[in-house]
């Protein structure tokens, strides 16, 4: 990297905001779906967290525009000029049953059901240190995943439709951030383009604001989703001591209701700052009339349990890949290219990692269940922060066990946790049809 940016000739200073993600490649949500009909079985065989999602084609997110249409004049515009009011851009599809690919009538997202391996904590020492809260999470699993009602499915899928459009609106926003923010760079022997160069400064900027809503009132739809997705991983490793904050179904839709819906409950105030300046008029009104307007920071200060999902998230670094680079997948389907180096690991829970850091004991010396019992209380009396770090620990490693393991997330493992072996698909999947994965 040190050589390619010495190399570069000029004043070019390069900017990686949208290119570059940081997260765990193997954990996130999919734009992936489940039938009704699944839902709502009565044989347990037959339901849906017993056979994985069906993948919705990539493309499929991207849709031909329309038509143009003239915005009304309306109270408490967001120009100064109401009168000169922008041509707002209408998508549509040409299956009327079809909504971004996704079957509107008879398919939900993946990511707004429970799965059977959810917070599913099994190791004898942790259920003995943590009894009353893991059977409180077992109850709660057993209740998120009956079968479902019908006015529990025509929610879900009203909420898909939601998903739906904001899906749609990010693959277009993120095309126009990158276009905004992409500048010419002249090759040798190529013919010379018009040259945009534009300060690191406002590049941040858009980043910050248009993507992350940072200081801005209207979230954008990356934020939007990305909270939804998360809030789905955080069920998967969701902390034992907050067991009690686990949402009932009802609540974990109608907290999802509130991340994607359009409301018309909600008055803004336009004193304050809804957009960030680098977002255009048009795109202004196009999110506010078609998604209508969120303040998801302002959701989450106020929810326990949105609060507990972003503290998950922030641990665990969930990567959505089909919304990090939703255009990639919209326009061409996929990764031309995809090169990894994953380790040869199989993921299991093995205490002697973290108690042998405060008593070496642990890892040189072969005990007997009884007297592995007694060294670990006295360690834990000696070091007072211990236990909270172990059933952290345990947790994570615990989650991701059963996050990969899962018939539903790596179909094709078969239950096998090699993270090697995990990366195979994960790698067919972020590719395109002709791409190349090594």
């Amino acid at each position: 990297v040190s050589l390619w940016l010495n190399a570069l000739a000029g004043a070019f200073v390069p900017w990686f905001g949208f290119q570059l993600e940081n997260g765990n490649s193997l954990i996130g949500a999919r734009r992936e779906v489940y039938e009704t009909g699944t839902l709502t079985a009565t044989k347990k065989a037959l339901l849906w967290y017993e056979d994985a999602p069906k993948r919705l084609t990539p493309k499929s997110l991207w849709l031909t525009k329309k038509r143009e249409v003239t915005l009304g004049q309306s109270s408490g515009s967001l120009f100064e000029d109401s009168t000169s009011l922008p041509l707002v851009t209408v998508y549509d599809d040409k299956d009327e049953t079809k909504s971004a690919g996704r079957n509107k009538e008879t398919q939900v997202y993946h990511f707004l059901v429970g799965d059977k391996a959810m917070a599913s904590y099994t190791d004898k020492v942790v259920k003995s240190l943590k009894k009353e809260e893991i059977a409180s999470i077992e109850k709660w699993r057993k209740e998120f995943i009956k079968p479902h009602s019908n006015s529990e499915v025509d929610k879900l899928l009203r909420l898909s439709l939601a998903i739906d459009k904001l899906w749609q609106e990010q693959a277009r926003h993120l095309h126009e951030m990158k276009r905004k923010t992409t500048d010419t760079l002249h090759v040798w022997g190529q013919p010379k383009a018009d040259k945009q160069q534009t300060n690191i400064e406002y590049k941040d900027t858009v980043f910050m604001q248009e993507k992350l809503s940072a200081d801005v009132k209207s979230s954008s739809p990356y934020v939007r989703l990305k909270v939804v997705m998360d809030y789905w991983c955080a069920l998967w490793f969701w902390p034992i001591d907050k067991a009690a904050f686990l949402p009932t179904r009802e609540q974990f839709l109608s907290d999802i209701s509130l991340l994607v819906e359009k409301r018309d409950d909600i008055i803004m105030d336009f004193d304050k700052n809804l957009f960030s300046d680098t977002i255009d008029d048009e795109l202004k009104f196009e999110q506010i009339t078609e998604l209508g307007f969120i303040d998801v920071h302002e959701q989450i200060a106020k929810n326990e349990r949105l609060q507990i999902v972003q503290r998950v998230s922030d641990a665990q670094k969930f990567l959505h890949w089909e919304l990090e680079f939703s255009d990639v997948f919209a326009k061409n389907g996929g990764f031309d290219m995809v090169l990894g180096n994953p380790p040869w690991l199989k993921v299991e829970w093995n205490e002697s990692g973290i108690m042998g850091e405060a008593n070496p004991l642990f890892n040189i010396r072969k005990f007997s269940a009884s007297k592995l019992n007694t060294l670990r209380v006295k360690t834990f009396e000696q070091y007072p922060s211990l236990e909270k770090e172990y059933i952290s620990e345990y947790e994570s490693s615990s989650a991701t066990q059963s996050f990969i393991g899962s018939n539903s997330n790596y179909p094709l493992l078969d239950g096998k946790t090699n993270l090697y072996k995990c990366f195979l698909p994960l790698g067919w999947s972020v590719a395109n049809a002709k791409g190349t994965c090594g």
